[in-house]
């Protein structure tokens, strides 16, 4: 006798095995999404800059301003989209892909860009620096943040003229924070421009001159005028510019063209220095128009320094003094 068995065998295996995997694949947690898209994208245009060539090392040369927006368009952990609970807290998150310096600007990290000698620092909603940006907490889905970042560009070493090539400034990453880990957003471009670098500078930023001896008789009483020593300042010009000059310094009482001797125990008394150009003694404190224009490359400046009397009698010493030459540029 024969029996037919109408058992399958493996069928409640099979049958549990895809019921687990029903499971697992409508999970909650498979459906969380955050996204995001700019609204309004950053870009930095900058138009042409003119940088002095003499100015200092952490000096500004340029900066502005820009608004731009984003947009949530995901923000759910479920099948429910509407539940507050269900959503994360929006953040951008500001980076850089730029190398660091030692300068600061107003407490701001200062980064190089691809133009020698020109730094950039970022501040983002005025937080001083590439800091987070917050979006209401429990973010509802199409909510646009409106946030803005300024930028300074900083002179961080000797500058020549020419392009500053694009770059990108810096880089926006967001998240859904209690959702979903950190996403790409996307670049903020620093769009080309050009920076002239004019004015002059320097050659050397120390001047001795020696005065030599004279001779007290040479002196008919106060207010004469003896010797005369030439010396000359030598200025470095990378383009045409008028230049203007102001020396400072201690002057005689009552003159503010002698320039006072330093008191020591061996200073001579009852003499003064004038410094001239051209023959007309300076002003010291007043800034005057010394060149009209100048030629690309060295420009040789002349003066001359003379003794002056300041008082009816002269005792014999040392002559030292010290002026300062500041020379500006239009």
């Amino acid at each position: 006798m024969k029996i037919k068995s109408t058992w399958r065998p493996g069928r409640a295996n099979i049958n549990m095995v895809f019921t687990l995997f029903f499971l697992a694949f409508i999970s909650p947690q498979a459906y969380s999404v955050c996204g995001a898209m700019f609204h309004v994208p950053p870009s930095i245009s900058q138009t042409g800059i003119t940088a002095s060539v003499d100015a200092k090392n952490g000096s500004l040369l340029s900066s502005g301003h820009v608004d731009f927006s984003v947009k949530l368009y995901g923000n759910t952990r479920g099948d429910d989209w509407d539940l507050e609970y269900n959503r994360g807290d929006f953040v951008l998150q500001p980076y850089t892909y730029l190398t660091a310096t030692n300068f600061k600007y107003y407490g701001m990290s200062v980064y190089k860009t691809p133009k020698e000698g020109v730094g950039i620092a970022i501040s983002i909603n005025d937080s001083g620096g590439l800091n987070d940006v917050n979006a209401p907490k429990k973010t509802p889905v199409n909510y646009i943040l409106y946030t803005h970042f300024k930028y300074y560009l900083v002179k961080i070493g000797d500058i020549t003229s020419g392009v500053i090539p694009e770059f990108n400034a810096f880089e926006l990453n967001y998240a859904c924070l209690g959702i979903g880990n950190g996403k790409r957003l996307g670049s903020t471009p620093f769009l080309s421009t050009y920076i002239s670098a004019q004015g002059c500078r320097l050659t050397t930023p120390v001047k001795y001159v020696n005065l030599g001896e004279i001779n007290r008789r040479a002196f008919s009483g106060n207010g004469s005028i003896v010797g005369g020593t030439p010396f000359d300042i030598t200025i470095d010009c990378n383009s045409n510019a008028k230049v203007d000059l102001e020396i400072k310094g201690q002057t005689v009482s009552g003159n503010s063209q002698v320039l006072a001797i330093n008191r020591s125990d061996q200073a001579a008394k009852g003499v003064g220095l004038l410094i001239l150009h051209n023959g007309i003694p300076f002003a010291l404190g007043s800034k005057i128009n010394l060149l009209d224009t100048t030629l690309t490359g060295q420009n040789v400046i002349p003066f001359l320094a003379k003794f002056y009397q300041t008082e009816d009698q002269i005792t014999p010493g040392e002559v030292n003094a010290v002026a300062q030459f500041t020379l500006s540029y239009r």
